[in-house]
């Protein structure tokens, strides 16, 4: 099986992030740094600041309301963001005096939407500042805690200490999102739950650079006139050496075969994973088989794999 490889890298670093003087949970996301940008969860810090954020396109666009009425419009594929119908710049550089725009644009990170510190400063006109105490940095926006800044001391979560384990190295601190749902055969129903529980764009595209990505898409899921449908597969991994994007897909494929075989899922992974690594699988390829019930039948082409799923039986 022969899959196309695409190529990025980011780096993470973490710590405490507070606001208004109420210390920001794990699950709401953490500080990340991006080429040497501190880049923080727009969210909880908008909410905190108690000003309000809807959702365009969740997680890759907003409309941020503020409390005296402005409306900033940020998005994951624009360095600018639009204040009330304007166009400003999402972060900027004092180079000599003079403040110059960078083109730094809002991240994606985990499900989540972040966007660089500055922003908050200089766009949300937020009070940001950056505090180290016993080692630990901690991110502040609007007021301090009174009692003092703490650690974080709560038990990790599982997504927190989750590693990759399929030889695939993804950026720094991206963990996949975990399905919770199982198929109902029900196409529009299905697309729901892959659009809700691990971000497919409309529920039938997965893009590892993002879901308003205009190139790079990895999964796509179509009907079928015979089978329920077929998962095509445009590409498994980026770079098999270091960090890379594309190497996102095979977790998040993992998650969408365990949608339809929660049982059984493992199996359709290795078979996957091995023809694609070079590994004797023309058992599975061209002559279908059964899952948790429903037929499988893969194809394999110059332009990917193609995975066609029957209904439950």
């Amino acid at each position: 099986m022969s899959i196309v490889q695409l190529q990025s890298k980011e780096t993470l670093v973490l710590r405490i992030p507070y606001t208004n003087g109420v210390k920001i949970a794990k699950t709401e996301g953490q500080p990340v740094e991006r080429t040497e940008t501190i880049y923080v969860p727009v969210v909880p810090i908008v909410k905190g600041m108690g000003d309000k954020l809807t959702w365009i396109d969740k997680p890759y666009s907003a409309l941020i309301t503020k409390k005296d009425g402005t409306k900033i419009n940020i998005y994951v594929t624009r360095s600018t963001a639009t204040v009330n119908g304007k166009s400003v710049p999402i972060s900027k550089k004092v180079i000599e005096t003079l403040a110059v725009p960078v083109q730094l644009k809002p991240a994606q990170i985990s499900g989540k939407l972040y966007v660089p510190a500055e922003f908050l400063k200089e766009v949300m006109g937020y009070t940001v500042t950056t505090e180290k105490e016993g080692g630990t940095e901690f991110v502040v926006a609007g007021k301090a805690p009174t009692g003092g800044l703490e650690p974080n001391k709560e038990t990790p979560t599982p997504s927190e200490t989750w590693k990759p384990d399929l030889g695939y190295l993804p950026p720094s601190g991206w963990t996949p999102d975990r399905i919770k749902s199982t198929s109902t055969d029900n196409f529009e129903k299905d697309k729901k739950f892959l659009e809700e529980e691990l971000g497919f764009k409309g529920g039938y595209s997965y893009n590892p650079f993002g879901k308003n990505a205009t190139a790079g898409t990895s999964l796509i899921i179509d009907t079928h006139s015979k089978y329920y449908v077929t998962v095509n597969i445009q590409s498994w991994y980026g770079d098999k050496t270091k960090a890379n994007d594309s190497n996102k897909t095979p977790y998040v494929a993992r998650e969408l075969f365990k949608f339809y075989f929660p049982n059984e899922y493992k199996k359709l992974v290795t078979i996957i994973n091995d023809g694609v690594n070079g590994k004797d699988v023309s058992k599975y390829v061209g002559k279908p088989f059964t899952l948790d019930g429903r037929i499988v039948n893969i194809i394999d082409s110059e332009f990917g794999i193609a995975i066609q799923i029957g209904y439950k039986n």
